[in-house]
């Protein structure tokens, strides 16, 4: 079976830590199928470039490690263009799908790449799967996206999500339920797992009795991350050995350092560049609470390498996340409401965790996706020959 997957939420090489789940469920897919990524990558014309981004377009050069990718770019115009970003992807990839000649059709990310992926399935008279990641459905929409991204639900042999919880919000948007299928996130067990030492806090130059938060991830407002900072300043006061570290980076950064500089705890705070998984097991090994007081989220790969390592979590209750945990591996809370943070914070500091029980807990790996989605392919490929 050959399976071309359409994504633009990829590693590039401006942002080699981009679309990390997609990636390792990709490369562990390459072993049961005939795997190739066709990776549409907005090209911004002058003079309007996204304030998410510093680059306007991406190296098409580059491949990342073990999996066959062609990085194609199309040209946008920054706000002007989406509501035909869709049939651009679709344009600029159709000659290529053509000469390829795929079995099955698998999009991460509906709209354009998924709008784009399900056009090239007619054309092609290939069944096409769609995954709902999270962003790509929880964010606000303007009114033309929305109704693209309905039509790309609608239109889609199949869609996948990372969760229950979007599972539920894809059949809400009217999508009948028997093509809708939940299929999980999971992690690198083999790096993310159980192994507190003093060697690690050593190494990462952490203070062998200091208090550690930990947060990776983008370093985005809608992550909770003011909210921390104002949680983190809160508890400091009667904490002299609090630090918190953020792994991560992203536009945010330095309205995050402003605001630590005006509550006074700049000082408390590490700023760690992104780096690659074996490095972030190791802060989630040396810290004793991961925070991700995010405002909305679908199933966050970091969660589940925290409980892999065995760290307890604070986190939002939203979206998928209430499925990963319970009482004996975290504590949720609402989201925007840093004093409830703060105080969920300091308890998860002060609590006894067992850190080996929360590590076995979780043991879903990425094999066990991959299987999942390959075996999804094939039930879509199967329907679809019924069907001629």
């Amino acid at each position: 079976m050959k399976i071309a997957v359409i994504t633009q939420n990829f590693p590039v090489r401006e942002a080699p830590y981009q679309g990390h789940s997609v990636y390792q469920t990709v490369l562990r897919m390459s072993r049961l199928a005939e795997v190739k990524v066709y990776s549409p990558q907005p090209h911004y014309l002058p003079p309007l470039k996204p304030k998410t981004r510093a680059w306007r377009s991406v190296d098409t050069s580059y491949c990342p490690a073990g999996i066959e990718t062609l990085y194609v770019n199309y040209p946008v115009i920054a706000g002007m263009t989406r509501p035909i970003n869709g049939w651009l992807c679709a344009h600029y990839l159709g000659p290529i799908l053509q000469r390829a000649l795929p079995d099955v059709i698998l999009n991460y990310w509906i709209y354009p790449d998924g709008f784009a992926a399900v056009r090239l399935g007619r054309r092609l008279r290939v069944p096409v799967l769609v995954k709902a990641i999270g962003s790509d459905l929880n964010q606000p929409l303007d009114p033309i996206s929305r109704r693209l991204t309905l039509r790309t639900l609608r239109e889609a042999h199949m869609v996948l999500t990372v969760s229950e919880d979007l599972r539920r919000t894809v059949v809400r948007m009217g999508i009948s339920p028997e093509r809708v299928r939940a299929v999980l996130n999971g992690c690198d067990i083999t790096v993310f797992h159980s192994g507190q030492s003093e060697q690690i806090r050593k190494e990462l130059r952490v203070e062998r009795d200091a208090s550690l938060l930990l947060y990776v991830g983008r370093l985005d407002l809608a992550k909770g991350l003011a909210e921390l900072i104002r949680a983190t300043a809160q508890i400091a006061v009667q904490a002299p050995k609090l630090q918190l570290a953020l792994v991560g980076a992203g536009a945010a950064r330095a309205e995050i350092q402003t605001l630590a500089k005006e509550l006074r705890i700049l000082d408390r705070i590490r700023f760690v560049a992104p780096c690659p998984s074996s490095e972030v097991a190791k802060w989630m090994k040396a810290a004793d609470v991961f925070a991700l007081p995010s405002y909305r989220e679908g199933c966050p790969n970091v969660i589940l390498e925290a409980l892999s390592c065995g760290l307890p979590v604070v986190a939002s209750d939203v979206g998928g996340i209430p499925e990963l945990v319970d009482e004996n591996c975290a504590i949720l809370v609402h989201p925007r409401d840093p004093l409830a943070l703060a105080n969920a914070l300091g308890t998860a500091l002060n609590r006894s965790w067992d850190r080996e029980q929360i590590s076995k807990r979780m043991q879903r790996g990425w094999d066990a996706v991959a299987e999942e989605t390959v075996d999804a392919c094939r039930s879509a490929l199967g329907v679809a020959q019924c069907t001629v």
